[in-house]
């Protein structure tokens, strides 16, 4: 009878350990970009053309991405769409691309197209010094609390600004008014009802699966639907093409071809298809 009751025991925990290690889920959400203070001129285009060119790049902004989790890993990634609403625009609308996060070993691995060039981008793993608030509210099905982190102004940021504030001045005409660069504060929503300490895209750290997140700026990712333990197992596989860099060496890459693209009055330069 004592041997019967440690098999029992034995078997339970096993039980126990494995649907621990098999806890997966598929999260789907929807980001939607505010590009309602985005300005543009094109001499000899009409109004009427300016509004559909700005409908198409509204919609263009509108995705919807997966992220594939388990307790430790997860695989964000954009769902692919057929009807591109604006060609070669990826650079415009920040098109996404597989991003893998490993909480256990610390390190995240994006794939990132830059201007038709494939880039990996292998780094450890963003740290956020979040703040709970203590503010409450129902994503879905799901009871969730709100947290903040401020992300303060880089200094190739202010740099940046100063240099093409410097050139508008010396300009004869300018077309676009610089903002200065300020701080930003990331809001999250996450909820302990799925308790994994995951997210969206990059963001993660908090004692629950993140739902919504706003970047501070003008984009607002939401979870629409959870899926937990889905019949098909999920594999992970870390993304593997492009030319390896590290996220400074990224940035700074992408910010020298960006400052290419400037003309003299620092303004960048985008030729529109009509």
């Amino acid at each position: 009878m004592k041997k019967l009751i440690i098999l029992s025991f034995l078997f339970f925990a096993a039980l126990n350990s494995n649907a621990q290690q098999t806890f997966q889920g598929i999260a789907t959400y929807q980001s939607l970009t505010d590009i309602s203070g985005l300005k543009f001129e094109v001499p000899g285009m009409s109004d009427d053309q300016k509004n559909k060119i700005m409908e198409k790049m509204k919609k263009s902004f509108q995705k919807t991405f997966t992220l594939k989790f388990d307790k430790t890993q997860s695989l964000f990634e954009e769902e692919q769409k057929l009807d591109n609403p604006l060609n070669s625009s990826s650079f415009i609308s920040g098109s996404e691309g597989k991003y893998f996060k490993d909480i256990k070993e610390g390190i995240e691995i994006e794939e990132q197209d830059l201007f038709d060039k494939e880039f990996l981008i292998v780094d450890k793993l963003t740290k956020w010094d979040w703040k709970l608030v203590d503010e409450f509210k129902k994503i879905g099905d799901y009871n969730c609390q709100k947290a903040t982190v401020e992300i303060p102004v880089t200094k190739e940021e202010k740099e940046s600004y100063e240099a093409d504030l410097k050139k508008q001045q010396t300009a004869k005409t300018n077309f676009i008014v610089l903002e200065e660069p300020k701080p930003k504060l990331v809001t999250a929503w996450f909820t302990q009802d799925i308790p994994v300490n995951n997210g969206p895209r990059n963001y993660w750290g908090l004692p629950g699966l993140i739902l919504e997140v706003n970047d501070g700026q003008k984009t607002t990712i939401v979870c629409s639907k959870v899926v937990i333990n889905p019949k098909e197992q999920i594999v992970f596989k870390k993304p593997t093409n492009g030319k390896k860099v590290t996220r400074k060496q990224f940035d700074k890459i992408s910010e020298d071809k960006m400052n290419s693209m400037k003309d003299e009055n620092g303004t960048i330069q985008i030729n529109v298809n009509r």
